[in-house]
């Protein structure tokens, strides 16, 4: 079994580091039970990388709202986390049912500190070698369904045009009818605001993927519809996740606020 890798951990500190301050932007509750002794020491420099931590709990705090809207209208909807990493939402959301798809060994090890019979929604999790196991034969069990939001948070950057293309096949034809929320960010965004946080996931052993300006288009060409963006960067001043001035986004800030995005997508094959 492959280890889990530093950079799982990584999202799973910033979670834990904010649910540990008196006013938390998300407060994930159960993000510091998943970590070991060695990524907390690992982790500790990466405290200081401030504004992309606070975007790293800005991001999942906006998935959640727009996942409760979901929930609301249709308590027992589908959702499915592909990538789930240490994704605590089964847990923490009042409804819903619930499939985590990532590798046999975060999967093994989430289950060894907060096993998935524990949780108070319907909670299944699904390992998969995605290097060499089918997405959709994993997602047969849920083929048809068509109450469903997907979440794929924290991925796509690090994938080609092609395995994205790939990912949105395997979606589309497992699920006829569903949202999908995802972050987006733009090869631009990246070169402006991204060196650091880039120079530190590959001490982690990250290496983003093939970044685009447009990293919509292969969900349009796929037949999506977009119905919501929401910018990180406008999502750090909102929630207070850290010091933003206005002014900072009205001018030196501008050229990224639509750089990376949360964006909610809904497919429908009927009226492709």
């Amino acid at each position: 079994m492959k280890p889990v890798s530093m950079t799982a951990f990584y999202c799973c500190a910033i979670r834990a580091w904010d649910a540990s301050l008196p006013a938390p932007v998300l407060g994930d509750g159960y993000a510091e039970r998943f970590l070991t002794d060695e990524a907390r020491r690992v982790m500790e420099p990466y405290r200081a990388e401030r504004y992309p931590n606070a975007a790293n709990v800005v991001r999942p705090r906006i998935i959640e709202e727009s996942l409760a809207d979901d929930l609301r209208r249709s308590p027992r909807r589908l959702i499915v986390l592909v990538g789930a990493g240490f994704d605590s939402r089964a847990f923490r959301l009042p409804a819903g049912r619930f499939v985590e798809v990532d590798e046999a060994a975060v999967l093994a090890h989430k289950e060894s500190r907060l096993p998935a019979a524990s949780a108070p929604n319907p909670l299944t999790r699904v390992p998969i070698d995605f290097a060499t196991e089918s997405l959709e034969e994993k997602l047969a069990p849920w083929r048809g369904e068509a109450d469903v939001t997907i979440v794929v948070e924290g991925v796509t950057m690090y994938l080609t045009q092609a395995q994205v293309a790939g990912l949105l096949a395997t979606l589309t034809a497992v699920f006829p009818t569903h949202a999908l929320l995802c972050d987006l960010v733009t090869a631009r965004f990246m070169a402006r605001y991204g060196a650091s946080i880039e120079a530190r996931l590959r001490q982690l052993g990250a290496h983003f993927g093939e970044l685009v300006d447009r990293p919509e288009v292969p969900f349009l060409e796929a037949g999506y519809r977009p119905v919501g963006r929401w910018s990180l960067m406008r999502g750090v001043r909102t929630y207070r996740a850290a010091p933003m001035p206005w002014i900072m986004l009205a001018t030196v800030l501008r050229p990224g606020v639509t750089g990376s995005q949360v964006w909610r997508f809904e497919f429908d094959r009927a009226i492709r």
